[in-house]
């Protein structure tokens, strides 16, 4: 917040939390951010709905497939820890 000279106050709008999700890398599990979450932000097998304006939202994990590594797959907490065992490098 700001006083202004007349003196009204005015308030910062920071805008929306960046949205915070995991993603296997190299160096194993990676806490990753956009700043913009995807549309339509449901796990890939079971559907819960992971986007960040649900109250008590499921941590979002994004595994890509090896055969599109650069194409998003969001799983949930559950649905993600069969994945994430193949996906995370030995």
């Amino acid at each position: 917040m700001s006083l202004e000279p007349d003196g009204t106050i005015r308030t910062l709008t920071l805008g929306p939390p960046p949205f915070c999700y995991f993603q296997p890398t190299r160096d194993g599990l990676t806490l990753m951010r956009k700043d913009v979450p995807p549309k339509n932000l449901v796990c890939c097998e079971c559907s819960t709905d992971l986007s960040p304006t649900v109250p008590d939202r499921e941590p979002a994990y994004n595994i890509p497939s090896p055969q599109k590594p650069k194409q998003d797959r969001w799983y949930c907490h559950d649905c993600s820890v069969s994945r994430l065992e193949a996906a995370m490098p030995r």
